[in-house]
């Protein structure tokens, strides 16, 4: 027998196959779906990190404005920015090249399609979403 979770998976990927030209909307659905269940732990390390980290440095300023450091050098407020997004910045970055890689080295035009249209609605979507 089939468990209900794999019965519904098969139902959901039939439906894309068959609604990703006339309705873009439910393929973005599974395609937030899918990033959401591939991301969800890695998310939550990101926060828990990045709330250590940010707990660390605000103990060591608080530390700064009582007194107890008698040593603070400015520019660490400077590069702590940089130094939390420089991570995802490379991650992204990495992730965009291999995207382009694929589509320039494709050689079936139906995989090429997909990886355009893909492509385009992932850039769009990010842009749009970034103004509204």
């Amino acid at each position: 027998l089939s468990s209900p979770f794999n019965l519904m998976i098969t139902e959901l990927s039939n439906m894309v196959n068959k609604t990703q030209y006339f309705n873009p909307f439910f393929s973005w659905i599974i395609v937030v779906y899918t990033y959401f269940s591939i991301a969800y732990t890695l998310v939550i390390r990101i926060v828990i990190a990045h709330t250590e980290i940010t707990g660390r440095v605000d103990v060591y300023i608080n530390n700064k404005k009582t007194g107890k450091n008698d040593k603070f050098d400015d520019s660490i407020l400077n590069y702590f920015n940089g130094a939390l997004y420089f991570p995802l910045g490379i991650l992204c970055t990495v992730f965009i090249f291999l995207i382009f890689q694929k589509f320039i080295t494709e050689d079936n035009n139906e995989s090429r399609n997909v990886l355009s249209v893909l492509l385009h609605s992932t850039l769009s979507r990010m842009i749009f979403g970034k103004f509204f």
